[in-house]
């Protein structure tokens, strides 16, 4: 990203940002589940669930996010795919993260024009 937006580093959104609550048109995100690698039980690896606050980055361009980055997985989760190199967000929790995404894009895209 820094080769890309050299003068626009990441930074953590917020959890006040309405990205995260449902001022937008989606859900209050003050809680998730995040699945982690187990690998204390090798050789077989299994899935933990941690319960915390949703971690989010983003690269913010005038008012308004022009990335959006998750340093642990939506897409994996999003698509049903549960591996253990796939460690991220519950299913339930990135589809209402990317729900979340669409609907502040759609807000800030009617506001804007």
């Amino acid at each position: 990203m820094a080769s890309v937006f050299p003068a626009w580093p990441l930074e953590r959104i917020p959890l006040d940002h309405p990205l995260l609550t449902a001022s937008c048109g989606g859900e209050d995100i003050l809680e998730v589940s995040r699945r982690e690698t187990n690998r204390s039980e090798l050789p077989q690896l299994r899935f933990v669930t941690r319960q915390e606050r949703p971690t989010l980055e983003g690269i913010k361009i005038g008012d308004r996010y022009a990335v959006i980055f998750s340093p642990f997985d939506v897409s994996c989760a999003l698509g049903g795919h549960e591996a253990c190199d796939c460690e991220g967000y519950s299913r339930k929790d990135a589809v209402r993260i990317a729900t979340n995404v669409r609907s502040t894009r759609c807000t800030s895209n009617r506001a804007t024009g």
